[in-house]
């Protein structure tokens, strides 16, 4: 099934986003309500209202992938799709992300294997400026030579920081050998010599075959008219003039007669086994068995694959994903293993779960969990207009979105028997490509994260680096509910001190849970650094009325997702559930949050994990650098400071069960606990199930603070390297401890200030603007800055190749200098402060969103109508203001410097 690419948060995320490998979680569009038509000139139009809030999607679908591609010209989708973001006819570089920036929305795009997309997400009122911009994709690029040799240098510090990726090269490496005839051979990106040599002059021949409106699929999905939206199409599509058919793919991949198996050596610290089997195309009639095994294989902890490798400590991470391309391709198995396991223990353990389900019919609750996990899935995507619309984008593309009508149907039809024949008729040792990474002697290469497959044209900071000018609208407009009493979140605060804020909405079926409790590792004791994360992390293995499986069957049976984990303030939960299932996640969040047993097994598993992950994380450079600077900026004693793994090591490794006992006494209370409830539930009835499973919940003791030390900035630089020579890009930290908190007058004005500096990220900001787009040194930058109960640190980010290390490194001490002094321009300013303004909106598309933000508001004493306050307080906020905060604080010249990768001095 489609997995769209998450469009934001940052560099962590790279390494999550999966558009070859589809499967690892299934969401599906509806197809109900769609409108199709097509244009004189071929072009397919497809649109869908939902007007559950003011805004809408724009998509613009291309049949042009890595599959199009041949020898020579490998990469030039994705070198297209870079391109295109540059000059048109209409309109100069960046000017289109300028004004989609200046009316509060947001753009990117993505390729793989079978297509390339461009998407916005705007507010409704902006439908006409969205299609006249989206149409300059189809012919209007110009595709001059000097911006083709800038995109090429930014392409390749792209390819290198893939490259960094064990789990990446493994994948290509698997790929390659699997498919030695089918254009599915070479990664998505490209060989790196081809997309250092490929010539303009193919990039124009390419784009003239494929960039037209007969190849293509717009989509609409959001608050429009639907009339109105098809004379906007007529007038700025309708002209296109249609293209020759593209050339017809025509090369198969000859039937696999015998097991193959690659090998990738790198230095890293942990084994990997990758595993795939040849697979028919989308719209075989194997499709939907095939889906519903994958389901009963890697449906969360029930799944056979974690129970089979995960709790028997064989791998820290375990899963299957099928194919559904255009073209057969092929279903894969994974695991990364724990420390001392090899790849080939994990692939044995593989295919003895293969084996089973050839050889075992599935069980009646294994088939129903893992089919109402898919339908459950078809609904949590109607929370999102971006969701719908990439899901109807991707079925088109590669078939016809009206697959999606039959799809939920068909899945329930499948039988246990349906499911042990296409094992049988699929898992075979002739069809098998085995792929293996084996770490090498030295110091650790690559990211311990999952691999990916698609490609992105960059990632974000944060959904608030997105886009600029929507006139806000309050939150009574943004969430459409059917009167303004009803929009107001219904805030109630229980006697035992638990705070309840529910949010009605009742625009789709789904319920979503964020919640804060104060026991984060503030509270960790002395050498036990890690206490507060294992027992957030053990939350689930285990509680008085269920075991950890039978915590897992619970909520994966019914489609919903129970999730909790720990950071220096506080543990966070979350859950979400279809409405009906909502009694469930509070009976589930009950038993974890209050109850936890905490067994004996289950804490050396869990404990065995994090240890694992931590000499993983030895393999990446964004990890190395981020310790190494939180190491050095923050004092050992001070809540914000990382361990070094050597000592994060010895710190797991002290850690006990009863210390998790007495840590979940003396800090799960309810008095510092609240309880965010947004979706299609009535406030009155959550805020009396909330009182059933909570209310008797009793505090002990004092309530605990979480009291944040300041630290005095540094009056001197300072530089840290950490040479990883088998890498092929760098990442550099550069920053200091800020001294601002979430409840420091200046949050806003040096948030604005931020954003205007590097905030926006690679393609909106004056970081991204020189370093990236006019010198073309990085793939990635952006700045930020942590501002919670206490003062984190403000630091810039990027990842270059080795020979631009001190080239960028001076670049970006030269801006940081400059805007310091001088300051933003107005434009600046204004785009700043518009986005900022406009993009709010967006944050709160989903359900989840909604909850997020309102349990900030409280944890942070925002107050209940921080939503619609939100435009007055940046509106507020002047230019002067801003030029003050830069001078104030940014401090380059007394700020420290983390390299980590292929860089010595």
């Amino acid at each position: 099934m489609f997995v769209r690419p998450l469009r934001s948060a940052g560099r962590l995320f790279l390494a999550l986003v999966f558009i070859q490998i589809l499967a690892i979680s299934c969401v599906l569009a509806q197809a109900q309500g769609v409108l199709e038509t097509k244009l004189d000139n071929g072009l397919t139009v497809i649109m869908k209202e939902v007007h559950a809030a003011p805004v809408f999607t724009a998509q613009v679908w291309f049949k042009a992938g890595s599959r199009n591609e041949h020898t020579g010209i490998t990469g030039l989708s994705h070198m297209l799709e870079h391109m295109l973001f540059n000059s048109s006819k209409n309109f100069k570089k960046g000017e289109i992300s300028d004004m989609i920036r200046k009316r509060g929305g947001i753009e990117n795009a993505a390729t793989s294997t079978d297509f390339t997309y461009y998407w916005q997400l705007l507010g409704s009122g902006n439908l006409e400026f969205s299609l006249k911009t989206l149409a300059e994709r189809v012919g209007n690029a110009l595709l001059t030579d000097k911006e083709f040799q800038n995109e090429r240098t930014v392409v390749l510090s792209e390819l290198q920081g893939n490259e960094n990726n064990p789990g990446r090269l493994l994948y290509y490496a698997l790929m390659a050998a699997a498919f030695e005839a089918h254009p599915y051979h070479w990664p998505t990106i490209g060989w790196q010599s081809d997309v250092e040599n490929v010539s303009a002059a193919k990039l124009h021949e390419y784009y003239k075959t494929y960039y037209h409106p007969n190849n293509a699929t717009l989509i609409l999905v959001g608050d429009f008219d639907p009339k109105a939206a098809i004379v906007l199409v007529k007038k700025y599509f309708g002209s296109k003039p249609a293209g020759p058919k593209p050339p017809v793919v025509y090369t198969v991949e000859p039937p696999q007669s015998g097991e193959r198996t690659v090998i990738v050596r790198k230095q890293g610290n942990a084994e990997r086994i990758l595993m795939g089997y040849h697979v028919p195309a989308i719209g075989s009639s194997d499709d939907y068995a095939l889906n519903v095994l994958n389901q009963i294989l890697s449906g969360g902890r029930s799944g056979k694959l974690y129970q089979a490798l995960v709790e028997k400590q064989l791998a820290t991470s375990a899963y299957s994903s099928t194919g559904d391309s255009k073209d057969p391709s092929l279903y894969m198995f994974a695991a990364n293993a724990r420390q001392g396991v090899s790849a080939d223990k994990l692939k044995e353990a593989l295919l003895e779960q293969i084996e089973i389900i050839k050889t075992t019919l599935p069980t009646d609750q294994e088939m129903q969990s893992a089919k109402n996990q898919l339908e459950a899935s078809l609904i949590f995507q109607n929370d999102s207009v971006s969701d719908q619309g990439e899901q109807l984008g991707y079925y088109n593309t590669i078939t016809s979105y009206k697959y999606l009508n039959t799809l939920i149907p068909k899945i329930k039809a499948v039988t246990p028997e349906d499911v042990k024949r296409v094992a049988n008729k699929y898992f075979t040792q002739e069809n098998l490509t085995v792929g293996k990474f084996i770490p090498t002697d030295g110091e650790p290469s690559g990211s311990g994260k999952s691999m990916p497959g698609a490609v992105k044209r960059t990632s974000d900071k944060s959904w608030e680096k997105l886009a600029d000018n929507y006139k806000p609208k309050s939150a009574v407009q943004l969430l459409r509910y059917p009167d303004a009493e009803a929009a107001k979140p219904t805030r109630v605060a229980l006697d035992n001190g638990m705070v309840i804020i529910v949010q009605e909405n009742h625009s789709n079926p789904t319920v979503a849970i964020s919640g804060y409790i104060k026991a984060g590792s503030y509270f960790d004791h002395d050498g036990k650094k890690g206490e507060a994360s294992l027992t957030a992390e053990m939350l689930g293995r285990g509680a008085a009325k269920r075991s950890a499986l039978e915590l897992a069957r619970a909520s994966e049976f019914v489609g919903a997702s129970v999730d909790t984990s720990a950071s220096a303030e506080n543990m966070s939960f979350s859950a979400k559930s279809l409405a009906k299932d909502f009694p469930l996640m509070l009976d589930l969040l009950s038993d974890e949050l209050r109850n936890p047993t905490f067994p004996q097994d289950q804490f050396e598993r869990a404990r065995g994990e994090m240890l694992s992950a931590l000499e993983q994380s030895k393999e990446s450079t964004d990890d190395q650098a981020s310790r190494a600077f939180y190491n050095s900026v923050f004092p050992a004693s001070h809540p914000y400071h990382r361990l070094t793994v050597d000592e994060a090591r010895k710190h797991l490794e002290s850690i006990t069960r009863d210390d998790l006992t007495v840590f979940h006494k003396a800090y799960y209370r309810p008095d510092t606990a609240i309880i965010v409830i947004a979706g299609d539930v009535k406030a009155v009835d959550a805020v009396e199930g909330v009182k059933g499973w909570f209310g008797d919940w009793k505090a002990d003791g004092p309530t605990p603070k979480v009291e944040i030390p300041d630290v005095m900035p540094q009056t001197e630089p300072k530089q840290i390297v950490i040479p990883m020579m088998d890498k092929s890009q760098v990442d550099i930290l550069y920053g200091y401890a800020l001294g601002i908190k979430r409840s420091s007058p200046d949050y806003y004005t040096v948030r604005l200030m931020n954003h205007i500096l590097g905030g926006g990220g690679a393609l909106g900001s004056i970081l991204g603007d020189q370093i990236r787009e006019q010198q073309g040194l990085v793939y990635d930058i952006y700045s930020t800055f942590d501002a919670t109960l206490g003062a984190g640190p403000w630091y810039a980010s990027l990842g270059t190749s080795g020979k631009n290390v001190d080239k960028a490194v001076a670049s970006l001490k030269s801006i940081v200098k400059d805007f310091a002094a001088r300051g933003a321009t107005k434009k600046q300013y204004e785009q700043a402060r518009e986005f900022l303004i406009g993009v709010f909106p967006i944050a709160l598309e989903t359900n989840e969103g909604v909850a997020r933000t309102l349990l900030n508001a409280e944890f942070y004493g925002l107050g209940m109508d921080y939503i619609s306050n939100y435009p007055k307080i940046y509106g507020a906020i002047t230019l002067g203001q801003v030029n003050a905060a830069a001078k104030k604080y940014l401090h380059p010249d007394a700020a420290t410097l983390v390299i980590a990768g292929p860089y010595q001095k």
